[in-house]
């Protein structure tokens, strides 16, 4: 059964609520600060494309479950989600671009309203 778009983007917002958890320039990052696959176990910190794949992924934030395969859809809803939100708030650029160099407190900003939007559906 898929995730909601609601309950996918409920979920990135509570992996990236903490700055510690979030980082720039790699899909995501282990404890010594190396980019890795947003998946692994070993995975500290996301970019909110690494973080909609990691919850794609596996379905869940703290642990991974490797029997379950990607949730193409969900991870397409939930982009495109943030994309029409960042649009709605004045964010035209790509999602990396808006990540990298918006930041952590503009990204939560635009997952929130996505959020909003969702819970208005």
């Amino acid at each position: 059964m898929s995730i909601s778009t609601l309950a996918g983007l409920q979920m990135l917002r509570a992996l990236l609520s903490d700055e510690k958890r979030f980082c720039q320039g790699a899909m995501a990052r282990d404890g010594a600060g190396r980019s890795c696959l947003p998946s692994l176990k070993d995975a500290r910190a996301w970019c909110v494309i690494g973080g909609l794949e990691k919850i794609a992924w596996n379905g869940q934030i703290d642990s991974v479950d490797p029997t379950r395969e990607l949730d193409e859809n969900l991870r397409a809803r939930m982009l495109c989600a943030f994309q029409v939100s960042a649009k709605s708030k004045g964010h035209l650029e790509a999602v990396n671009t808006i990540n990298d160099y918006k930041g952590w407190r503009v990204v939560l900003d635009i997952i929130d309203t996505a959020i909003q939007t969702e819970e208005g559906k």
